[in-house]
């Protein structure tokens, strides 16, 4: 009879561990992956991914299932141990059974199923879908009784997944990165990808203080001899003042009208722009994207609630903020930061803080400030007074140059980890 038992703990011990591999599997493997693999004509996924849209009862089966034979094993272990220890058997059966549940039906097959988690989850995908079958009224009942709980402790029962679709993937990305399956660069582009979303184009955008904007009434000679050195391909142009845009001055254009001696003697800036294209400030960078292919534009103003012009966001603005700057090595964006002989860096006040992060790879702020010169205001809830430093996390910021109430110049550095706790 002991032996029986000892034989029939040990089955126990193989189904306990095949209940926790399961579990392991077909969460590792997840929906993303099942209809990935569905899609390539895999049955065994179509039966997984059928198993995965019903998460709950799949889990409740697998948890119900291996819970019904640790104990089983348990009742045995300690039955057996009784006959031949006496009441001293309990805390034998105790001792043993926790040690062989952990190792050998847990660790063991879990550990196993994170390392082959797509193999084992399509294996066992058809016999899960029976066993959920089977365990249905169980699983129906224990689940009533969880919602019945719930209700009575006030807590929602169909409050949807606590964690969104995205703060998964954030979360796959940085596991991906952390174990250096994914290479850091390729994590910041998803991450990018992800942030189309969330941030706004007054984010990313370049104000209007920093733009290049050409006067309607200049002439074409004018007009070449003002952009002889610039870098760019198209232009805001205004009339009067330089918050009235009127249009944008495409460079090929400009050629056209050159090419032409005649009519670029005597013709305006004004006269061979394009319709000038603005958009909300609070516009999303994903809905922005999709705007300019439809338009097949590179280039739009950005304006606030009462219709001020804020700035110009283009194609390339969007595009960095998935992969990082791309902007040419003699690009003004990357002048306007100097490293000093101190360590510190030295930038405009209208840097972005966004911009920052990604080219130093910093966590300074985002959520309260576009730029850098707008977060130090709002972290001393006034306008700071040149020379005076401010401290912002693990960051010092030093006012060097305050022009009335803007402040055009500023330092920054970052204290060591052990100088900010």
């Amino acid at each position: 009879m002991i032996t029986l038992y000892i034989v029939a703990i040990l089955i126990l011990l193989l189904l306990s561990a095949a209940f926790s591999g399961s579990e392991t599997a077909v969460t590792a493997t997840g929906r993303a992956r099942a209809t990935a693999l569905a899609q390539g004509g895999n049955r065994r996924a179509g039966t997984l991914l059928s198993l995965l849209n019903d998460r709950e009862r799949l889990i409740s089966t697998l948890l119900l299932g291996n819970n019904i034979v640790n104990i089983m094993a348990a009742a045995l272990a300690t039955d057996v141990l009784l006959r031949l220890f006496g009441n001293a058997g309990v805390v034998y059966a105790t001792a043993v059974m926790t040690l062989l549940i952990v190792i050998f039906s847990e660790v063991v097959p879990k550990t196993v199923a994170l390392r082959h988690h797509d193999t084992l989850a399509l294996a066992i995908a058809g016999p899960l879908r029976v066993l959920v079958v089977l365990f249905r009224p169980f699983t129906t009942a224990i689940g009533w009784v969880v919602r019945l709980v719930l209700r009575g402790l006030r807590i929602p029962t169909h409050g949807g997944d606590v964690i969104s679709a995205s703060q998964q993937l954030r979360g796959l990305i940085d596991a991906f990165e952390a174990g250096g399956e994914l290479a850091k660069h390729a994590g910041d582009m998803l991450d990018g990808v992800l942030d189309l979303e969330h941030v706004t184009v007054d984010e990313v955008m370049t104000h209007r203080r920093r733009v290049t904007a050409l006067d309607a009434s200049m002439t074409i000679e004018a007009a070449v001899a003002r952009l002889r050195d610039e870098p760019y391909s198209r232009f805001p142009v205004y009339r009067g003042s330089s918050d009235h845009i009127v249009g944008i001055l495409h460079l090929r254009d400009l050629l056209t009208a050159v090419a032409d001696r005649e009519a670029g003697a005597s013709r305006t800036v004004g006269e061979i722009t394009r319709d000038p294209w603005f958009v909300p400030e609070t516009t999303p960078l994903r809905k922005q994207l999709e705007q300019f292919r439809k338009k097949k534009q590179h280039m739009a103003f950005v304006v606030d609630e009462y219709g001020d012009l804020q700035g110009l966001v283009t194609l390339q603005d969007v595009l960095e903020a998935i992969v990082g700057e791309v902007s040419e090595a003699d690009d003004r964006e990357f002048d306007e930061i100097e490293r000093l002989p101190d360590g510190s860096l030295q930038t405009s006040g209208t840097t972005q803080i966004r911009r920052l992060n990604r080219l130093l790879e910093w966590d300074l702020p985002e959520e309260d400030a576009v730029t850098l010169a707008g977060l130090v205001i709002d972290v001393a809830e006034r306008i700071p007074l040149e020379g005076e430093t401010l401290a912002i996390g693990r960051y010092r910021v030093t006012v060097k140059k305050r022009e009335r109430n803007r402040l055009s110049v500023l330092t920054i550095s970052r204290a060591e980890p052990d100088e900010s706790d």
